[in-house]
């Protein structure tokens, strides 16, 4: 299976409806609608604390999302609408809990439903995932902050009009992207000697960015920024000859990673890991850590498909 991209799919679908569920085209504008289908992203394991979206239908696991609106290109300070025809430029969040096609609104309002200017002005939009973690600054644009448990997405611009709506054409569909390496930490005693030296692992925890930035609204410019500790272990394990995850998490990409151990014996280690090319948005790497002995740590890094266990999420 190719492991080169693992992206999420939003293609928006704009609909000109004769009636729809008290959600009626006037003559002031067509109404933004959306048709969304989601591939499944479920995660088996039991210690993980990175939580990417799980299910394959948003009937039964409703996906939430932030779609920001705009009238000019690159330019999403607007929060909230003064345009009450429309309600364009805004920011609003959408939570699709069907495949069927679903009414933008904004604030959830049946009243306040996104509208398409009737004077032929291109409309602009990105989109965001998880809701309510993202803010617009002047300086940077989009930014984020790093929980290590949040699978963040980007989506970026698309443009749509009153007789070229979003979905129409290749150029407007719009499309989340993973910004984030998902990490995951298993641990096994080489012996049981190893075992006994080292006791049971308090902690594994790692450096990373604390904050992410989207400077550009076609998404080709992101960074990050700051650095915070994030403890990837739930609870303390007790080593043995058994593999066991230690647990999961999402950080910032890099060239290279270190773990920091600490154990009920007193034992504090670190170990530094590497790939070829870096670790990269959109790839989860396994980190299988081997204590021997002699209080030493060995490390092998492989590279898993995120979609190896799971497909990708699909929004059409």
């Amino acid at each position: 299976m190719k492991m080169n991209k693992y992206i999420a799919y939003l293609g928006i679908l704009c609909l000109c409806l004769a009636a729809c569920s008290r959600m009626e085209d006037g003559p002031e504008g067509r109404n933004v609608m959306m048709k969304v289908s989601v591939g499944d992203v479920a995660v088996g394991t039991k210690a993980v604390t990175a939580k990417p979206y799980e299910g394959s239908d948003p009937g039964e696991n409703p996906l939430g999302a932030s779609l920001w609106f705009s009238l000019q290109s690159g330019q999403y300070a607007t929060a909230i609408p003064t345009d009450t025809d429309t309600y364009i430029p805004c920011h609003t969040d959408v939570t699709f809990t069907t495949s069927d096609i679903t009414p933008i609104l904004y604030n959830g309002n049946e009243t306040q439903a996104l509208k398409y200017p009737t004077n032929g002005d291109y409309i602009y939009c990105v989109g965001f995932y998880p809701q309510d973690v993202w803010s617009w600054d002047a300086t940077y644009r989009f930014i984020a902050e790093l929980t290590g448990s949040e699978d963040l997405m980007f989506a970026p611009e698309i443009r749509g009009k009153w007789d070229a709506q979003f979905g129409t054409s290749a150029d407007n569909n719009q499309r989340f992207s993973h910004l984030l390496t998902w990490f995951k930490v298993v641990v096994c005693a080489s012996t049981h000697d190893a075992a006994r030296v080292w006791g049971t692992i308090n902690s594994i925890s790692l450096s990373t960015a604390s904050q992410v930035r989207v400077t550009k609204a076609d998404g080709t410019a992101v960074s990050f920024a700051g650095e915070q500790v994030l403890t990837i272990m739930d609870a303390p394990i007790e080593l043995s000859i058994n593999q066991e995850e230690a647990g999961s998490i999402f950080c910032a990409p890099s060239s290279a990673i270190t773990l920091n151990i600490t154990t009920t014996e007193g034992i504090t280690a670190t170990k530094e890991m590497t790939v070829q090319g870096g670790f990269k948005a959109g790839y989860q790497y396994v980190m299988l850590l081997y204590f021997n002995e002699l209080a030493l740590v060995d490390g092998i890094c492989t590279l898993n498909s995120w979609d190896n266990q799971n497909d990708n999420l699909y929004l059409n």
